[in-house]
């Protein structure tokens, strides 16, 4: 996968459709998945136990946003990246579907039922501002503490 590509998973009509420049319309009718398997063999995991105890105490935009929170968080063994992920309301908005103008209510609900912290600062590339927000998601900090090992996101080996 080219650094710098962005997929987008797609499903229309019982469709499904990686946007990663293949031109199949349906990837479950595709023949050739060379383009798609670097995108297709990668996951993410969330304890069963978060699962369980958030999924029924969290609105359905809370949802969303905790899952893709989860999908970016770092395994990075530095103290100040572990745990953490960086983003912006319009990247939470084109991965979930949840509007802007609501994401402040949901991010603080994400913080009330303490699964997250959060914080956020102003970003000047080139003149360009931006506001960054930094959330860190606490089960991956009991897990260190516990000293218990995580299944990172990885390829599946395919033959």
């Amino acid at each position: 996968m080219k650094k710098g590509i962005r997929h987008k998973i797609v499903s229309t009509n019982k469709k499904i459709f990686i946007g990663n420049g293949c031109p199949s319309e349906d990837c479950l009718q595709c023949k050739d998945f060379t383009n798609c398997k670097p995108i297709l063999s990668r996951y993410s995991s969330i304890p069963q136990y978060v699962i369980d105890q958030s999924i029924k105490k969290l609105s359905p935009s809370a949802w969303k946003i905790f899952t893709f929170l989860n999908r970016r968080a770092s395994f990075a063994g530095d103290e100040k990246k572990f745990g953490k992920c960086w983003f912006t309301f319009k990247q939470v908005e084109d991965a979930t579907g949840v509007a802007r103008s609501n994401m402040a209510k949901y991010i603080k609900e994400l913080v009330r039922k303490d699964l997250i912290t959060s914080e956020w600062f102003i970003s000047n590339r080139r003149g360009n501002f931006k506001t960054v927000h930094t959330a860190t998601i606490k089960w991956y900090q009991l897990h260190k503490k516990l000293g218990l090992k995580f299944a990172q996101s990885q390829a599946i080996k395919t033959s």
